[in-house]
């Protein structure tokens, strides 16, 4: 039994989480202002690449590392499995998002992203390596954490770059 995660661990679920619900909450926001494509497409790529960061460090984690693909096949008993297939979509829809101006792409990043975020909810509940967190109100806990970070670093990416912006149009 598993009684211990370290920071590889937490690292995982911590960028997993803020990545996740940036993508959601951003498509979210989109919806107020349709003509920002390219800036929701920047703002996928940080949290894709936040996400990606956390994924390194769940790699670095694992004992044997050649056996980390035999993990998509699973998807029917194993949230990590499923996790590994919202991700592959959301990295995909992100990368298309460059590519292609269609509107199903950032549907798809953001249904991917929830995906993503709820199969991260359901490994910790599910962990049976740790008793604490299985409660029932965990997967709705890291859910609701996730998209209030969500909120916060796309409220911060957003101003970052309208400042940006505005300052280097006076000069």
């Amino acid at each position: 039994r598993q009684t211990f995660w370290d920071i590889r661990a937490a690292m995982n679920f911590i960028m997993g989480g803020i990545g996740s619900g940036t993508v959601v909450v951003a498509y979210l926001f989109s919806l107020l202002s349709p003509n920002n494509y390219y800036e929701l497409a920047r703002i996928n790529l940080v949290s894709g690449l936040i996400i990606a960061i956390g994924l390194f460090f769940v790699w670095l984690k694992i004992g044997r590392k050649l056996r980390a693909p035999l993990a998509i096949l699973r998807p029917q008993t194993s949230w990590m499995s499923r996790e590994i297939y919202a991700v592959g979509i959301l990295f995909l829809s992100i990368w298309f998002m460059f590519f292609y101006s269609t509107p199903i792409l950032p549907v798809t990043a953001a249904a991917s992203a929830a995906a993503f975020l709820y199969c991260q909810a359901q490994i910790l509940y599910s962990g049976k390596g740790i008793p604490t967190w299985r409660v029932k109100q965990i997967p709705l806990m890291l859910i609701s954490s996730g998209l209030l970070e969500g909120i916060g670093l796309c409220m911060l990416l957003t101003f970052s770059w309208k400042t940006e912006i505005s300052a280097n149009s006076f000069t």
